[in-house]
């Protein structure tokens, strides 16, 4: 189960095309601040979700959820904030595009809605964090989840550790309760450009450690996609 012939858009902070994990699978991409395809990652973060969703069964390093999925990535972070319009016309060019997106961000201001009501009437399945702050309730986007527009179609992730226990820094469920699960987003290594990484039998290059509920979120979206590739119809 692999995710083969599954399109995953992830509205993040580009990807390293140079990485060995992905291969042929980065399919061209957007850059929402100046509309071209440049999606060179300068914050790690985007290459770093990509690798949990889908990093390849090559042998070596790390391997993703569903490793023969096909990366669409979607630059709407150059740092660690962005603005709405970015966002939105990160969001607007999924549709069409990708079958899941991953949104490994959130804001405590409600944002997005009126573009996310055309995702999900264009059939979008959208995999959103719950948020870092350690509230009763998920930031936006993914608090939208319980909305009737949303029609199940939003999925919110928090996340547990080692121990499958929430962590004291993931939002939990709230309002958002019937579309709320959770994945390990503690410590987990993943694809990170330029970092070195000391462990196991030696040193390796190119990953990294990280934790929070945008760590969590990819393990769903790359189990969205092995169903996806498996059983289209659900």
């Amino acid at each position: 189960y692999t995710g083969k012939g599954v399109v995953v858009g992830v509205i993040d902070s580009g990807i390293d095309t140079a990485s060995g994990e992905f291969g042929k699978r980065i399919l061209r991409g957007y850059n929402a601040f100046d509309g071209s395809a440049n999606v060179s990652d300068q914050t790690g973060h985007g290459t770093y979700v990509s690798g949990i969703i889908g990093a390849s069964a090559n042998g070596f390093g790390m391997i993703g959820v569903a490793p023969d999925v096909r990366i669409l990535p979607i630059k709407v972070f150059q740092t660690e904030s962005t603005t709405l319009s970015i966002l939105t016309k990160g969001i607007d060019w999924s549709i069409g595009r990708a079958q899941i997106i991953n949104m490994s961000l959130g804001s405590s201001m409600p944002f997005g809605a009126e573009q996310l009501v055309k995702n999900v009437a264009a059939g979008q399945l959208i995999v959103v964090a719950a948020g870092n702050d350690g509230g009763a309730n998920p930031t936006w986007p993914a608090r939208y989840a319980s909305q009737t527009w949303a029609n199940g179609q939003i999925i919110v992730v928090g996340a547990v550790d080692s121990h499958n226990v929430i962590a004291s820094f993931s939002n939990q469920a709230g309002d958002a309760k019937n579309f709320f699960v959770v994945a390990p987003g503690v410590d987990i290594l993943s694809t990170y450009p330029g970092v070195r990484l000391q462990g196991w039998t030696g040193t390796y290059a190119n990953y990294g450690i990280m934790s929070g509920t945008s760590v969590a979120t990819p393990f769903v979206t790359g189990l969205a996609a092995d169903i996806e590739s498996l059983w289209p119809q659900l």
